[in-house]
């Protein structure tokens, strides 16, 4: 089966990259660089603004104390398992893959290398939303690793969610066909992924990674076979999530050591 990557430039992406290369599944990459948003750099006034909407004064100042590198912490990468991940450069040299770098992915640029390229099987693999037009392209459509059990925690930062509503039956893995609505295609594949003491948002999102890299493999396989059931998303059940605020992101991590003892007090 010839797959079409899309994806952003990451750590997280290169590694699906290299998992999807190394099973000669994937024929092509495009590599979304945002550069048409970035041509549009957002000033600090603005940033000011946006965040005391979303949060408030709270917000206003864990935003000035990021701007000015206080407190501000990095968490562990995907590199941490399994070691370093190869550049783009890199896989490109050790598998002779078609590599292109789009400044957005629903641009004509893209689109004229999709059709060349003409894969079965589209993998959406963070990024932008995708247009219908795109979505047409592949014989068998685009799919997506969402991270949560979908229908819950639609949306981005499906980890913060289901940590911050304390909805842990909601976390893990879903593969599901990709659509105009926000994460509301068809489930192929899930896999609940187990909340373990000190697990974070970040450590979490990482986990996903590892088991959504799995998961995509064995979704082309039953596509291949023809052995996959899809699943209609049960509407009522959905909860749909936007980007958390900071004052959000700085109260979960205060509940967090409480999340902790609860899993250790359940042992």
């Amino acid at each position: 089966m010839k797959v079409c990557l899309t994806t952003t430039d990451s750590t997280a992406s290169r590694y699906i990259a290299e998992m999807l290369l190394e099973h000669k599944y994937c024929t092509t990459i495009l590599v979304d660089t945002f550069e048409d948003r970035r041509n549009r750099p957002q000033s600090l006034s603005r940033k000011i603004r946006k965040h005391y909407m979303r949060g408030g004064l709270l917000d206003l100042f864990l935003l000035l104390k990021s701007y000015f590198g206080i407190g501000v912490e990095t968490g562990s990468t995907i590199e941490n398992f399994f070691g370093p991940v190869p550049s783009w450069s890199e896989l490109k040299e050790r598998h002779d893959v078609d590599i292109k770098f789009v400044s957005n992915i629903n641009n004509a640029t893209s689109d004229k290398a999709i059709k060349a390229a003409a894969p079965d099987l589209g993998i959406l693999y963070g990024g932008r939303i995708i247009e219908p037009a795109i979505l047409a392209i592949p014989r068998l459509g685009f799919i997506n690793k969402h991270s949560s059990l979908l229908p819950k925690q639609r949306g981005p930062q499906a980890e913060f969610w289901t940590l911050y509503k304390e909805e842990l039956e909601s976390l893990g893995v879903t593969i599901h066909e990709v659509t105009p609505g926000l994460d509301a295609g068809a489930i192929l594949l899930q896999e609940n992924i187990l909340f373990e003491d000190g697990d974070t948002p970040q450590s979490l999102r990482e986990k996903s990674h590892i088991l959504g890299g799995d998961l995509l493999i064995k979704t082309i396989r039953l596509l291949e076979s023809g052995n996959v059931n899809k699943i209609i998303q049960d509407e009522a059940a959905v909860s749909v999530n936007g980007m958390p605020s900071l004052s959000q992101l700085a109260a979960l991590k205060k509940r967090l050591p409480g999340l902790w003892e609860k899993t250790r007090e359940d042992k």
